[in-house]
């Protein structure tokens, strides 16, 4: 569930602590008071995406550096031209 964001327009993506109850008021698709759209399973980690149409997502997910570290190469190819990314976005939950 969640929307497909084309690598391309990942403006930055760094690892983030979440805080469920603090700052979303509970697991699911949450707004929070600062305009993130969050995508909150369980833990207390996740990254934060920021895209070029303004919007800024956090989502949970167990190794938040190794999804910024990939999410990072792949737009690098994506934006550099330089190999095939399939056409597929970053998922913002599975």
């Amino acid at each position: 569930f969640g929307p497909s964001i084309p690598v391309s327009s990942v403006v930055s993506i760094r690892p983030v602590p979440v805080r469920p109850f603090r700052d979303y008021m509970g697991w699911g698709i949450r707004y929070a008071a600062d305009g993130t759209i969050g995508y909150i399973a369980a833990g207390k980690v996740g990254v934060r995406v920021s895209t070029s149409d303004k919007k800024e997502y956090v989502v949970t997910v167990p190794d938040p550096q190794g999804l910024t570290d990939y999410v990072r190469a792949a737009r690098a190819v994506a934006v550099s031209g330089t190999g095939d990314t399939g056409g597929k976005g970053v998922r913002t939950a599975e």
